[in-house]
């Protein structure tokens, strides 16, 4: 019976995490550390919040998720969210 109940609370948490991954693009936008267009450093590499930028720009409620990023990100965050 408890191998039962434990995989039953184990399930309930991982479906609770998995709700929408778009959501976790979102709170990552919303911490992130470094606000910066175009490739940075000697690398050129893209920064991951120019990547969650793109991703949230293409969805079909990306003013609103941009409008909600300008009431709840960090300075860094509220960049993105500007026109």
């Amino acid at each position: 019976m408890r191998p039962w109940i434990i995989a039953a609370i184990l399930l309930a948490a991982a479906v609770t995490q998995a709700e929408d991954p778009s959501d976790m693009t979102f709170e990552r936008l919303a911490k992130v550390h470094r606000f910066a267009f175009g490739g940075t450093g000697y690398a050129g590499v893209i920064p991951q919040g120019k990547k969650d930028y793109r991703v949230i720009l293409f969805r079909p409620s990306a003013t609103a998720s941009f409008e909600r990023l300008l009431s709840v990100g960090n300075p860094q965050a509220k960049k993105w969210s500007l026109p």
